[in-house]
């Protein structure tokens, strides 16, 4: 999972943990979102977000691939 087009990881980009991702969706917007929730955006597909080490590891996205998706969420996107 790359944090920008061309591959490459810029520092502070990566979250890792439900915690992380669930802080920064909340930066985002997300008010009543809770840590348990990332979970099921995950299983369910709403989100890009990864596993490391497979389904029962730990959750993983980066700051520019969730705001690109809900960028394109906005703006009415099937693309995202």
């Amino acid at each position: 999972m790359n944090g920008t087009d061309d591959g490459d990881l810029r520092p502070g980009d990566l979250l890792i943990g439900a915690e992380a991702i669930c802080a920064y969706l909340i930066e985002l917007g997300f008010e009543d979102l809770k840590p348990a929730k990332i979970y099921y955006l995950k299983r369910a597909g709403i989100l890009p977000i990864g596993n490391l080490a497979g389904d029962a590891g730990t959750l993983v996205s980066t700051k520019s691939r969730l705001a690109k998706h809900m960028d394109r969420k906005a703006r009415g996107s099937s693309a995202a």
